[in-house]
């Protein structure tokens, strides 16, 4: 079964910061960056339940090559992935409930 993905819009929006980051510092990077959470998504989408529980319902990826969680939930009545965060792994996640609730 292949898990559809919804990507709230608070997490579209720490992906597009730290794009931005990213490409502050060097130019390129925050492509990198994206086409790394591209990927670590479809690893997500490949096998959900392989990643952690952290908080309540939500599981966090490790990104491969840079230093953020990838936040998400298993919807598994709507067969799907939800996004909630990509937060630098030194950011605490205190408010990330707020997100989900």
């Amino acid at each position: 079964m292949m898990w559809r993905i919804e990507i709230i819009s608070q997490a579209k929006a720490d992906i597009r910061k730290t794009i931005l980051w990213y490409n502050q510092k060097q130019d390129g990077i925050g492509k990198i960056f994206l086409t790394n959470v591209r990927a670590d998504v479809k690893l997500i989408q490949l096998n959900p339940t392989a990643f952690p529980m952290k908080y309540k319902e939500v599981r966090t990826k490790v990104m491969h090559r840079f230093p953020y969680l990838i936040h998400y939930m298993i919807d598994s009545k709507a067969q799907k992935l939800i996004i909630i965060a990509v937060f630098h792994m030194k950011i605490n996640p205190f408010n990330l409930n707020k997100r989900y609730k």
